[in-house]
């Protein structure tokens, strides 16, 4: 498979709801090293900034055209306007050639239309950059324009521009290493790749590029597990209030943090609830791989509607969320994430809160956390539990690269290639 067709074949694939990383790796096979660089390069470049992308070749455009269309020109303009290393020429032909698998009467039209974004293109990416406009710049660094209303109410125009300038940080990889971190940065050094200590997390490698870490010296063996540092440090929390007793972590999708947890409290006992099974299942290996095994229990099931083994007193509710503190590191999360869907995702996060309020145990605590920088998801969610009485408590939580929240709880700014945004609240009942 070429990288142009993979690209085109991946582009369908998370329109329908998958995500690039696993798709990519799924067809890895099927293509030559070179083949699979592009098709990476160009399904990142076009996810990252796709209504850029699309902003820019529609000005081209002059009657409709099919989705089928649309996506073979976002992945064209991406490569074209954001690939440097690769010829325009060889690009348009080969885009224009796997239209003409699926609508050849088309091939005239996408043919046209790259070359005029090809010659017009750079121009206008440039405008588009150098505009005052606050549209402008959110266009530029890849937000959609229904984001901008929300920022400006919750955070102000100053930090609109902060947010925007960190929503073009190339993402990188961090490794939680099980033990000691210095013989895996040898190695890891070994194989060419720049890594060193986290100065923010002591257990944390860092990697000045993005890893495939199924392929790295010692994953197999579980020393390590991918994980970005704002995730090892809501992790972190479940350690620093830890006082005994039983742990539920309510949504606790492939297990990381909860599996973070174990590394450390090892004697503690933790359950975990997930809705998918194939989340589960997917934890249930991760901590084979890491050999932790004892007082860690997996279940598949509705968190609104699953009991607990033992009243918890702490509880993790790492809430599902429209993901837009991790932009940078999954952009398709942008395709899915509207206005309208968040409206749901806020009315199930204040369930999955009222439940966990009412599974606590007196004295207990409660961990609500984010990936997402929309206060909706955040201190508006954690506010219904603190202010219906004083059953309910805010806990102060300190730490570094954090933000206080408005009034509740703190952020974690995906300020650096390493961290992604967080919102985190503690809550005591």
């Amino acid at each position: 498979m070429r990288g142009i067709e993979g690209a085109l074949k991946v582009w369908r694939e998370v329109r329908n709801g998958g995500f690039a990383s696993e798709i990519i790796r799924k067809n890895a096979a099927e293509m030559s090293a070179e083949n699979l660089t592009l098709c990476s390069s160009l399904v990142y470049a076009a996810l990252r900034r796709f209504n850029l992308w699309q902003d820019i070749y529609s000005r081209f455009v002059k009657a409709e055209i099919s989705s089928d269309i649309s996506d073979a020109l976002i992945i064209g303009t991406a490569g074209l306007l954001e690939l440097k290393h690769f010829e325009p020429a060889p690009l348009v032909s080969g885009i224009v050639n796997e239209v003409r698998k699926f609508e050849p009467k088309a091939c005239g039209l996408v043919n046209a239309i790259l070359r005029k974004v090809e010659i017009e293109g750079v121009q206008l990416l440039n405008k588009i950059k150098s505009s005052p406009i606050i549209s402008d710049k959110a266009l530029a660094a890849g937000i959609p324009k229904w984001v901008l209303p929300l920022w400006q109410k919750s955070w102000g125009n100053e930090m609109i521009n902060e947010l925007l300038s960190y929503a073009r940080i190339r993402p990188y990889s961090s490794l939680r290493v099980s033990g000691e971190t210095a013989p895996l940065i040898k190695k890891l050094r070994e194989l060419k790749l720049n890594a060193w200590q986290s100065p923010l997390i002591k257990k944390s490698i860092r990697i000045s590029t993005t890893v495939f870490p199924v392929s790295l010296p010692g994953y197999a063996d579980g020393e390590f597990s991918p994980q970005t540092e704002s995730s090892m440090i809501v992790g972190g929390y479940l350690s620093r209030f830890y006082k005994g007793g039983h742990v539920l972590d309510m949504c606790s999708g492939r297990g990381v943090k909860a599996l973070q947890f174990t590394e450390v409290e090892k004697n503690a006992s933790i359950e975990c609830w997930d809705l998918s099974a194939n989340r589960t299942k997917a934890a249930i290996i991760e901590a084979k791989r890491l050999k932790i095994s004892g007082n860690i229990t997996f279940r598949t099931g509705d968190a609104l509607k699953l009991e607990p083994i033992k009243r918890p007193s702490l509880v993790l509710l790492d809430a599902p969320c429209s993901g837009s503190g991790t932009w940078n590191r999954r952009p398709e999360a942008k395709l899915r994430t509207n206005r309208s869907t968040l409206d749901g995702i806020t009315k199930l996060q204040a369930n999955l809160l009222d439940r966990a309020l009412s599974l606590i145990l007196p004295g207990g605590v409660i961990i609500y956390s984010t990936c997402s920088l929309f206060r909706e998801e955040n201190e508006n969610i954690a506010a219904k539990a603190l202010t219906c009485g004083s059953r309910f408590l805010p806990l102060e939580i300190k730490g570094n690269h954090q933000r206080r929240g408005s009034p509740f709880g703190v952020y974690i700014m995906p300020s650096l290639p390493w961290l992604d945004g967080f919102y985190t609240a503690v809550i005591m009942r």
